[in-house]
Formats: structure tokens, sequence, C-alpha cells
């Protein structure tokens, strides 16, 4: 009690409540006020009484500190508390004043009285709601009473306090008027502008959200878009192509009919393309004989471990010679040749023209000469000259007409040859080898990758496919792969038959999976092929359908059945499949299905899944079954025949095509609606060989007297020499020959014989004109919707300075004998109509059209004339696109011969390399050793040792190198003596010949020649004229004492 009384005085002089709170606590003498939530309130009320009582009892300690603390605790005890040091005693007498400090009886009266005050003012807080609410009420009401006065008030003079408003509403409302409008009249001008500047922005912003809408739904607009157009295009094209097209439908399309600057240099571009696609295919010749020629070479230069120094001088002479070959159609131009300023060749070449033109539209004369010129020079005449003639079939045009010369080829080979329709199929017809070859390696190649090219991928990508059908073969590798992962002999026998290989479970299950294997992929590529008749030249299957009727024509008595099976078997295994699809399965980096790097070929893996996939496919093609020995050939049998099924419709439906005169779109017109006339290419020695065969054969192609034929062999004269032909003098050495021989001519092809009045009926010339002039009066009469309205209505003067205007207008000049460009003008509209009223008459006289029917039939022609135009602009952009593809294609072939013909080079540097370091002293090349590159070989030095070996010819003799010389005994041969002498130039010596020591002759030998005489097979060659040797001999000798071999 002491220690709480203690710690309360002092809290309560320090104004602690915690203090003042654990006293009052600790102490206990009257219950404390418990207020619930409010204990914090409830102790500050305490410690403010207690400190006003304590601070009433230190009034005369005031200014002294309290140190101590003294309470009586009975007489006689005080309990002394060190406030300072919290140190307590007992003494009989205080340490201070205890009355100073609050007693037990003041804290037991000060808290009674404020728990006396405190429970007043909670009793007080619990009548306070009641009371706010009377007051409420009070004053509710007494401003009730308020309010009912003034609205009594308010009643009683209602009409005054309207019209009070009233007015003062009206003052308030003209004043803001007249304000409103001050300021409306000063802002006008920003007004007007700020309405723009709204109007713009709510205008743009519709204009963005049509804008935002429509992007987001492109794709719906431009499919409706092109529905639209294609709707109308067709609508347009119903109207034009229906019998009777009207006036309106055939003005709608005038335009068609004019030949724009744009039509002139799409043809312009159009030929230049082509002469491209030809020039680059000859190109691709050269070098794939280049290619072969280089690889024949380098074989003769290995076998032989010589310098391979002439085979560089071989290319740079190549590459001086294509050089010289491009330059030649300008080498002397002041001597001749077709191109020549003259008047003597101009004529020869308008009769170079003529004929090749003829031999191009009339495909009689090449389909004989091909069968009465020796088989030897058959091929080489077909691959040099006739695609030549037809560009390679660049054009729709020149593909028309090159199936024409097949087709008229292979009727001449089945009416000359045949005996019965069965020999076709133990023959090889000449056509069919011309026209397999011809759409296999260029006119079909893009056909022949577009069917295959994916199949054969999927093939040659596939890593774990390995189909092998042979048991033995399985039966080894197993063996073999199990003793090289063990590392143990495998106690098995290394030969053993097909039945004891097939006894192994391991050996079956992998025969197993190479079946499972093989009928997927086998079902794949024939499905494939029985689904893409589309991909197959249409010229390969035409061919199909020339054979089969030219077999019909040539028996009509054998049974059609017969004939269909003839066709059936020879078009299946020796046209479509054996021919054409086979060779690009079974090689396709050979054929241009895929294009494989050199240093990567084709595994031999990959060459026997494709070559068994080949196998099924080819017996199922010709019926031939495998044996059924075994499961796996009973199963084999069964996926044959499953192949053989697929492909039975797609080989009978191989003859149903259309003619080329309906796929080409080609009329007897056709040809009069070129702009640009046809052009082809042709060497100089093609050139001259063609011409030699027509002259030798004249009399076999053209048996008619009154053939044109005669005629343009006349006006061609004798056989030319290629001087004639490209100019230069008759004195030229053997590279002159060869370098005229390579020249290009180019021909742009006329017929003689179109300008000629008789050749055109002058019921056709009249129609043509009769439907210009028809075509310029519908121009001029838009409103029109008769003819008969066109020729008889009054004529205005518009109409006639319309149609003077139009008749004022230079044409295009005239391109072809047919154009109906460059007519006569005439002075008056009337006029006009005039003349066009005498063409419709005489027509009409002729029964070709009738005013009845309002000449229907000429207005049928000039929409026929429309279409034919409109088709011509659509099939030479076609032909652009193809064209451009065509040249892609034969660029990717021309850098794989470029990449073929680099890598044959390093191979050359390797082999340069490797045989410089092994010659022998007689031989040292300049600092760069044998490191030069290619470039620098034709710069190496010659061989250091210059002396001469001389040798009799006694000796030669007896080494068998020389066989004899003209003229000479044998005992005579000691008196002949021969200097070999190395030249400045590798690889060539100098042979002088001496009889008696007099020199008599002098030659060069070079080895190259010599190893080219060896790979033909020449097995002796002479050698100064008089003297003969054994080329394999003297190729040794030379080797062995000039390089050390």
């Amino acid at each position: 009690m002491c220690i709480g009384l203690a710690t309360l005085n002092v809290g309560v002089c320090n104004q602690s409540t915690e203090d003042v709170r654990g006293g009052l606590e600790s102490l206990r003498v009257v219950p404390l006020f418990c207020s619930g939530s409010d204990d914090a309130a409830t102790v500050e009320a305490y410690m403010r009484e207690l400190r006003v009582v304590f601070l009433d009892k230190r009034a005369p300690f005031a200014f002294t500190p309290i140190e101590w603390f003294a309470y009586l605790v009975r007489p006689g005890l005080f309990f002394n508390l060190n406030v300072v040091q919290f140190r307590s005693e007992w003494s009989p007498s205080p340490k201070a004043d205890h009355t100073s400090f609050l007693s037990l009886d003041d804290v037991r009266a000060v808290v009674l009285r404020v728990n006396e005050q405190l429970e007043a003012a909670r009793i007080l807080a619990q009548l306070s709601p009641l009371v706010v609410r009377f007051q409420a009420c009070a004053r509710g009401f007494l401003i009730r009473n308020a309010v009912r006065d003034q609205y009594s008030f308010y009643c009683r003079h209602l009409d005054d306090i309207v019209l009070l408003q009233s007015w003062f509403r009206a003052v308030r409302q003209r004043r803001r008027y007249r304000r409103m409008l001050y300021e409306l009249e000063a802002l006008v001008p920003f007004v007007v502008r700020l309405q723009c500047y709204a109007r713009g922005f709510l205008a743009r912003r519709k204009v963005l959200e049509f804008y935002e809408y429509y992007k987001d739904r492109n794709e719906v607009v431009t499919f409706v878009q092109t529905r639209y157009r294609s709707h109308r295009a067709l609508r347009d094209y119903q109207l034009l192509t229906r019998t009777t097209p009207t006036v309106p439908v055939l003005q709608r399309f005038l335009h068609m009919l004019e030949i724009s600057e744009y039509d002139l240099s799409e043809e312009m571009e159009l030929q230049k393309v082509k002469e491209k696609v030809v020039a680059t295919i000859r190109h691709n010749q050269g070098l794939e004989k280049e290619v072969f020629q280089m690889d024949i070479r380098i074989g003769l230069l290995v076998r032989n471990c010589i310098t391979l120094e002439d085979v560089m001088s071989h290319r740079a002479k190549k590459r001086d010679t294509a050089l010289a070959a491009v330059k030649s159609d300008w080498l002397h131009s002041s001597g001749g040749g077709l191109t020549a300023l003259s008047r003597r060749s101009r004529q020869r070449l308008e009769a170079y023209q003529h004929l090749f033109y003829l031999l191009q539209v009339d495909p009689h004369y090449l389909a004989k000469l091909i069968f009465v010129i020796p088989p030897a020079m058959a091929n080489n005449f077909v691959e040099s000259v006739i695609y030549s003639v037809y560009n390679y079939g660049s054009t729709p045009r020149d593909e028309y007409l090159l199936l024409r010369l097949f087709r008229f080829a292979l009727q001449e080979e089945v009416r000359s040859k045949l005996e019965k329709p069965s020999d076709i199929l133990r023959g090889n017809p000449l056509v069919v080898r011309m026209v397999v070859g011809f759409f296999r390696t260029r006119g079909g190649h893009n056909c022949l990758e577009l069917l295959l090219a994916p199949l054969v991928k999927g093939v040659l990508d596939d890593k774990e496919l390995k189909i092998d059908l042979n048991p033995v073969d399985i039966y080894k590798k197993w063996v073999n792969d199990m003793e090289t992962t063990s590392g143990k002999p495998s106690g098995l026998k290394y030969e053993v038959t097909e039945e004891e290989a097939l006894q192994h479970n391991e050996v079956y299950k992998m025969l197993h999976t190479s079946v499972v294997q093989l009928e997927n992929k086998s079902k794949l590529f024939a499905r494939t092929i029985a689904e893409s008749k589309s991909k197959i030249p249409y010229g390969m299957l035409y061919l199909c359908k020339v054979l089969k009727k030219a077999l019909e024509e040539k028996f009509p008595e054998s049974a059609g059945e017969e004939i269909t099976k003839v066709t059936y078997n020879f078009c299946n295994r020796n046209i479509l499949y054996y021919r054409y699809l086979n060779p690009g399965i079974v090689a396709p980096e050979s054929f241009g299905v895929v294009n494989l790097e050199p240093e990567c070929p084709v595994t031999n893996v990959q060459r026997r899944n494709l070559g068994n996939i080949s196998k099924i496919l080819s017996s199922a093609t010709s019926g031939a079954p495998y044996r059924n020995k075994h499961a796996y050939q009973v199963r084999l049998n069964n996926l044959i025949e499953s192949c053989r099924e697929i492909l039975h419709r797609f080989f009978m439906e191989a003859c149903e095509i259309s003619e080329p005169e309906d796929r080409f779109n080609v009329d007897s017109y056709s040809e009069a609606t070129y702009i640009t006339p046809p052009t082809i290419t042709l060497t100089a020695l093609e050139l001259r060989s063609t011409h030699r065969l027509l002259l030798e054969h004249e009399d076999d192609i053209a048996p008619d007297p009154k053939d044109p034929m005669h005629g343009l062999l006349q006006d061609l004269g004798p056989e030319p020499t290629l001087e004639d032909l490209v100019g230069g003098t008759s004195s030229a050495d053997t590279m002159d020959v060869g370098v005229l021989s390579a020249a290009k001519v180019s021909l742009s092809l006329y017929g003689k014989f179109s300008e000629e009045e008789e050749d055109v009926p002058e019921t056709d010339q009249l129609l043509r004109d009769t439907k210009y002039m028809l075509v310029e009066l519908l121009k001029v009469f838009r409103h029109a919707r008769t003819v008969d309205e066109i020729l008889h209505e009054e004529v205005a003067p518009e109409l006639e300075r319309a149609f003077l205007e139009a008749q004022a207008v230079v044409r295009v000049p005239k391109v072809s004998t047919s154009s109906l460009l460059g007519r006569r003008k005439y002075g008056s509209l009337s006029a006009f109509r005039k003349a066009l009223l005498r063409n419709l008459d005489i027509l009409e006289g002729r029964g070709i059209t009738t005013a009845k029917d309002d000449y229907q039939a000429l207005m049928s022609s000039i929409a026929t004339d429309i279409l034919q135009k409109r088709n011509h602009r659509v099939n030479r952009k076609r032909e652009l696109a193809n064209l451009a593809d065509t040249q892609r294609k034969l660029d990717v072939k021309t850098r794989y011969y470029e990449e073929t013909l680099d890598y044959y080079q390093r191979y050359v540097d390797a082999c340069l390399a490797n045989l410089s370091a092994g010659k022998s002293r007689r031989q040292s090349f300049g600092p760069g050793g044998a490191g030069q590159s290619a470039g620098d070989v034709q710069h190496l030095k010659p061989l250091k040792s210059r002396s001469a070996l001389k040798y009799s010819a006694w000796k030669l003799h007896e080494k068998g190198i020389l066989l004899e010389v003209a003229g000479l005994e044998a005992n005579q041969l000691k008196n002949v003596s021969f200097e070999i002498a190395p030249t400045d130039r590798a690889g060539v010596f100098s042979v002088r010949t001496k009889f008696l020591g007099v020199s008599t002759d002098e030659v060069t030998l070079d080895i190259q020649d010599l190893l080219r005489q060896q790979y033909e097979g020449v097995a002796v060659t002479s050698l100064c004229e008089r003297a003969r040797v054994n080329n394999n001999l003297l190729l040794f000798f030379l080797n062995k004492k000039f390089y050390g071999k």
C-alpha cells in the first residue's frame, strides 16, 4: 500500500496516467468507475482531481523538489521512499513533510467524487438522444408554422407574384439576349472557322471509321469485289459469246480490236525472251558437251599420269571459240553474208525466211525428210535443226506447230514401216524417241519435276527408309552388323541360299519391314500418277491419240480391241511410263527432277529404294509378276496387282484428249493475228546442212512438180558456203571455219505466198474489209441499236466531225498481210457508208449475210474476232510467264553445269599438285610450283631439259614404236633418224626427221592428240606424213623419257 500511494503521488506530480492507473489499482481504497471502452478518459478524470488536491497540499513547498516521500503508517512509524534513488526505509521520523502528500483519505474522497461525476455524466449521455429529438420536434413545429403562414400569404397574392416573376424573367432574358448578340457579332469569324474544323473532324472521323471497318474486313471486301468483277466479266463474256450478239454489246468491246503501244511492246518483249530462252538452251547444250569432254580428258590424263596443261588450254580455247562465235554475226561485215547491206544478201535472207516459214507451218516436208536421210544423221538433225526451227516449243504457237510435225511424222512412220499393229511393240520408232526425248528433257521438264519431285524427295529425305528385297543381302548385312557390334564371330555361314536366309527370324522381320515400306511408297506413287493426268505433258497424251488413229487408218481390217490393246500396251510401257516417268524415278538427278550438289549425290541406299519402287510400277504396267515361291513374293504380287488397278484407268484415259487446234485456240486466221513475225535462230552450219539435205532429197519430200518447195529452193540456188552465210573470205583457216560454223543466224519468218492475191480468196478479203468498215461505224454511232440504224440514219454534223477525226488518226503500220489497218481514207461519212452498203450487197448476194436478220452473221464474225484478240492477249501473258519460268529453270541448269565445271576445275588443280610432285628432273615449273591455279597452268615453264632425244628409225622400229616408213626398206631405216625435242608449249614436242644427216621434215606432236586417238581406239597414227607409228607405244615412250614414268 505504501508503494502504491508513493507511485500515485509521483504519477500525479509527473502527470503520468500510467503511474496514476497503477497506484489506484494497487490501493483499492474505493472501486474505480468502469466506463467500458473509454478507460483512458476515466484515468484522466481521476488524475485531474487528484492533482488539484496534490497542488493544494504542496503549495508551501512549491519550489522545493521532491526527493523523499513520507507516509505515517501509525504513530511513531513512517515509511520513507527516495523517489530519485528508489530506496525505501522505515523510520520513527519522516524524511519529508508527510502532510504535503496525498493520503489514503484524500485518495478515497477524490475517487468517490469523481465516480459520482462520471456516473452523472453516463446518465446524462443516456438521456441525450431523447433531449435532441424533443428539441428537433419543437424546432420543426415552429418552422412549419412559419412556412404555413408564408404559404397562406403567397396564396392570397399569387397573381401578383406570377406577374412580378414574369416581368423579372423577361427583363433578365432580354439583357442576356442583347449581351449574347453583341458577343456573337464579335465572334462570327471565329465561330465559322470553328464550325469548319468541327465538321472536318466529324467527316474525317467518319471516313476513318469506315476505313478501319473495311480494313478489319479486308478479306471479305476483296472476296465480294472479286466475285462482283468475275460476275460482271462473265455476264459480259456470255453476252459476247452468245449466238446473236447485239450492236450495244459489240460497242462495249470494240476497244479490244485496237492495237496499242502496250501490245507492240509486249510482243517485242515476248520475242526477246523467246530468243533468250533459245540462246540459253543452246548455251546449256554447249556446257553439257563441255562437261562431257572435260570428264573424258580428265580421265585420260589421270590414267596416263601426265600434266593437265592441255586441259586448261582446251578450256581457254573453248572460251575463245565461244566468244568468237558470239561476235561472228558481225565478222567481216563488208565481205558479204546474210546481214550484209547488199541486194543479193537481202534476197538470199528473204529466201531463207520464206523457206523456213514453209517448213514451220507445213510439217509434211520435215516429217518426210526425217525418214529419207540416213538413220545416223536423223538424231543429230532432230536435235540440232528441228528443235531450233520450232524454238524448242517455247511458245504455244511453236508447241502447236511442233505437235503437228510429231503427228505427221508418226503417221508417216506407221504408214511406211509397220506391216501389222503388233510390230510397233517390237520396234523402236524414231518419232517416239523424238517426242519422249523432247518432253522429258525440254518441253516436259517442268511437268516431270512437278509430278515426281514431291514423291522422289519424300524417298530421298526419309532416312529410315531402307528397302531391300534380297534375303541373302539382308542376311549378310545382319551378320556383319552382329559381328561388328559384338566383336566376336557369329558362328553363322557367310554364304547361304535364299531359303536358308529366310529361316532366320531377324532376316524375315527386316524383309517384312522392307515389304511394308515398299507397299506404302509404291501405292503413293501409283495414286499420285493416276491423279495427275493434267500434269503429264499434253504432247505425250496427244501422241497416244495420234498413234491410235494412225493404226486404225493403216489397219482398218483389224479389230478395234486389238488396236486398243496395242495402243494401251505401247503407250503404257514405251511412252508414258517406261520412257517418260520411269527414268525420272530411277535417276531423278539426271532428268532435273531434283537438284543435288555435285558433292552430295544419291546414295546407294536411296538408289536401291527408288529402284525397287520403279520395279514394282514397271511390273504393274507390263504385267510381269514375281515368282510365288515365298510368302513375301506373294505379297509383292498382290501389291503389283493393286498398283495395276490404280494405273489402269489412267492409261485407258490417256487417249481421251482434245485436238491441238482446240487447246491452243488456233484456226486458219491465227497466223494473221500476230503483230510481229516469228523468229528462229540457227547456226550457219545448221542452215547450210538443212539447205543441202533439202536439195539432196527434194524429189522425195516434194514429189509434186507444182509444190512451192521447188520454187523456194530455186530461189536459194546451190548450197552456200559458210562465208556466204556469215561473211568472210574463202581463205579462212581451220579456226575460222569453226568460228563461222558456230555463228548464229536469226531469221524473221514470212510467208512468200501469203501476199499473192490468188492465195487469199476474194470473198474472204471482201469480208475482212466489210468487217473493218462496220467496226469503224460502230465506233462513231455509239447511240445506235441496230446495223440498219447505223446504215440509214441521218448523219448529224457532230457525227461527221467525229468520223473525219477518226480518219485523220495515224494508224499503226501494217505488220501482216491480213491486217485490217492502213486502209484507204474516205472524204465523208456518207461515202464511207455507201461503200459499206455496196460490200454488204455483194456479201448478201453470195449468201454470207443478209439484211433480214440485221446482218447477224457479220456481227457474230466480229464478236469472234474480238474473242480471238482477247485470247491472244491472254495467251501472250501466259507465254511471258511460262517463258520466265522456263528461263529460271534454264538458269538453274546453267548454274548446275557451271558448278560442275568449277568442281572439275578444283579436281584438276588437286591433280596438278599431286602429279607435279611426281615429275622427274626433266620437268620443272616456275616459282609457283605445283600449287599454281588453273588460270596459270598455261603459263607453266617448259621442261627443264632442253636436250633433244635422237633415235634412229631402226632403234624405234626395234622398240615397236615405228611400224614403217613409206618408200624405205627395213635395211634402210638406219639412214633415218628422229630428233624429238620439247617446245615452249607444255605437252607439245617437235619431231625432226633426217635422212643421211639432211633434215627432211619437221612436225609438231601433241600429247593431247595422242590421248584422244588412244581413247577413240586408233592404234596406228601417221608421223611426218611417211612414217606410221604405234600410238600406245609412242605415248609410253614420251611418258618415260620426258615425264619420268
